[in-house]
């Protein structure tokens, strides 16, 4: 029976809203700590479990990131700047130490991960902002921190945007010390449930479990696949996990969108087959953010999650920040019932 995880945030954290959404049909609170303090959360803990001592809740770590720097204006304000398609972009470590390597008259973007030149070669794709803009690279200074790209589709750019590379693993750690420390908070405070960001081995989900062990703590963890490397390490990560993850967000962006439901389910068969529980998740009632009812291929999307067997379906920023949360669960609720009964 395919059950719901909800995302909280600003619009559903308050202690009504939570009711309903129980009452909606939600089995897990997700708290997503990507966003907000631990104090913040721990408000949100303490008030799901006034509304409900048994409520479920699952703590889901920001993971390694890699992120454009700060555009700022000659005043210091946010601003953004525009690319191209077939423009000349460079990306660099530290922008006025490199000034006088890069070509004359060309961009530059700031990458925060400071290894970047040495995990990519020529020819490879590099996604900004989600996937809304991608580069091409034609040239790398390996000895500078020089990238030279070429724009494939214009776009603008603003601070602090997400940076993938497209079908590739970067020499990044999985887990970080601002992960271990949201762990050790969710620890403290009784969450039931770890959903690891960006887990790449067994031995990712491993850490997790010593840490864990160490607080004498029974929790269910997820391994979130989002990457090619996962995918190709699936079995052996499923062997140890709790649970799997269809995380479609930065899947579809860290490897080609076209393969992302073959993906899904050879996720869900290895999931059955390690009994393990499956997840799937993003963008699955997205339209329901700003709208009361839902697109006709969101709830087939949800109707062929129950039929491969998901144990859970998700909801995101539908929850945490859309103008219709609760309905967004009674939706994909109906949806689920519906599936169950024809299926």
């Amino acid at each position: 029976m395919t059950k719901i995880i909800a995302t909280l945030g600003l619009v559903s954290n308050s202690k009504e809203k939570i009711l309903d959404l129980a009452n909606a049909g939600v089995e897990i609170f997700r708290l997503n700590f990507s966003h907000g303090s631990h104090a913040w959360h721990k408000e949100c803990i303490e008030t799901i479990r006034s509304v409900n001592p048994n409520a479920k809740i699952m703590l889901d770590t920001k993971g390694p990131e890699m992120r454009t720097g700060d555009i700022l204006d000659k005043n210091n304000k946010p601003t953004f700047f525009s690319i191209e398609k077939d423009e000349i972009l460079f990306l660099v470590n530290d922008i006025k130490k490199q000034d006088v390597f890069c070509e004359k008259n060309h961009k530059k973007l700031f990458i925060n991960h400071k290894n970047f030149a040495n995990d990519v070669t020529i020819g490879d794709e590099i996604a900004l902002n989600s996937g809304l803009q991608n580069l091409e690279i034609v040239d790398i200074d390996n000895k500078n921190f020089i990238i030279k790209t070429v724009v494939k589709n214009a776009g603008k750019i603003k601070s602090r945007r997400h940076v993938n590379l497209v079908g590739k693993d970067v020499s990044l750690s999985t887990t970080t010390e601002i992960d271990k420390e949201d762990i050790i908070f969710g620890l403290e405070n009784d969450i039931d449930s770890i959903a690891m960001s960006f887990v790449r081995h067994a031995s990712d989900i491993e850490y997790v479990q010593n840490i864990c062990k160490k607080f004498d703590k029974k929790v269910k963890i997820y391994a979130k696949i989002e990457t090619q490397e996962a995918m190709n390490n699936l079995e052996e990560i499923a062997k140890i996990s709790d649970g799997l993850m269809v995380a479609r967000g930065d899947l579809g962006v860290e490897t080609p969108f076209e393969y992302v439901p073959a993906k899904r389910k050879k996720i869900l068969e290895i999931g059955k087959k390690y009994n393990c529980e499956v997840i799937v998740a993003t963008e699955m009632l997205e339209s329901m953010i700003t709208k009361p009812r839902p697109t006709r291929a969101e709830v087939s999307d949800i109707t062929f999650a129950v039929w491969q067997n998901a144990d859970y379906t998700m909801l995101s920023g539908e929850t945490a920040a859309g103008n219709f949360p609760v309905e967004s669960v009674q939706v994909m609720k109906k949806v689920i019932d519906a599936a169950i009964e024809t299926q």
